[in-house]
């Protein structure tokens, strides 16, 4: 507990940091470190791919993804898509007599969709001007307090496990607590963001119905994330992904919620906004 508190303490004024530049290109960096990190962690600590030239092609490009809505790179995407899968192809040819196939498509699958997942935290910024911030940390509640919640929720009342052959330490009273703060935290920040800045020259209007479905569907999801990471985990036998942040393991180990919440979000809120500029 110590150390996930002196972890929370250490990186807390680095996340507001990030969101206080959240315009700029300091969130592509940010992201662009998380991608790459969670890609190794995925491919190298699992031991699914053993290869390190396709490790390290990989992690350039996740580390690419995120810059993919930037300028000329938006317009090279398909060009730089198919220059990694070039590159994928050379290396299989070159080490095809210790390299099976199943270690590219692995390596592909896990380069593509991790950095694209995460990057839905950088295109909501993208298609949206005055509420980006708002979505940016709402995508980080949903996460983070659906899994502090469900954590002292299931301490205190923890009666039914939830998914015992995944992971035996969920509840599902700490679910659903988490559920719950989700959704009271949720509703508190969105109110108080909207009245901040609605004394400006903006004025935002919070739409009740879609932030308490987006609030509670959102926290189901995260927890579907967390509880997918644990399955490759549990197939793997390994605790953590990784040890960069202790108490909490690795980048994966933190931000599985997110992985699986960012793009749910991104998607849904271009549909449904829960706040409205009037």
């Amino acid at each position: 507990m110590k150390s996930r508190i002196l972890t929370a303490i250490i990186g807390m004024p680095i996340v507001l940091i990030v969101f206080f530049f959240y315009n700029t290109i300091a969130l592509n960096i940010a992201i662009s470190a998380i991608s790459i990190i969670a890609v190794y962690e995925i491919l190298h600590t699992t031991k699914y791919v053993k290869n390190p030239a396709l490790l390290i092609t990989s992690m350039l490009f996740a580390g690419v993804v995120p810059f993919t809505q930037m300028g000329v790179l938006k317009e090279m995407f398909t060009v730089i898509v198919m220059a990694y899968i070039v590159i994928l192809i050379v290396i299989l040819f070159a080490k095809h007599s210790t390299l099976k196939f199943e270690e590219i498509a692995i390596s592909f699958t896990c380069a593509f969709l991790v950095p694209y997942a995460f990057s839905s935290i950088v295109f909501v910024r993208e298609i949206q001007t005055q509420t980006a911030l708002h979505s940016i940390i709402m995508i980080f509640l949903c996460a983070w307090i659906s899994d502090t919640g469900a954590y002292f929720t299931g301490l205190l009342f923890g009666r039914h496990k939830l998914a015992p052959t995944i992971s035996p330490k969920k509840t599902i009273e700490g679910a659903i607590g988490g559920i719950f703060f989700c959704i009271i935290v949720n509703i508190a920040f969105t109110y108080i963001y909207a009245d901040v800045v609605s004394k400006g020259d903006i004025q935002l209007q919070v739409q009740l119905a879609a932030l308490l479905i987006l609030s509670f569907v959102g926290s189901i999801v995260g927890i579907l994330g967390d509880l997918t990471t644990s399955i490759i985990k549990r197939q793997c036998e390994i605790k953590d992904f990784g040890h960069i942040m202790p108490g909490h393991g690795g980048i994966l180990d933190r931000f599985d919620s997110i992985l699986f919440i960012a793009p749910f979000l991104y998607i849904v809120l271009q549909a449904f906004p829960v706040i409205k500029v009037i």
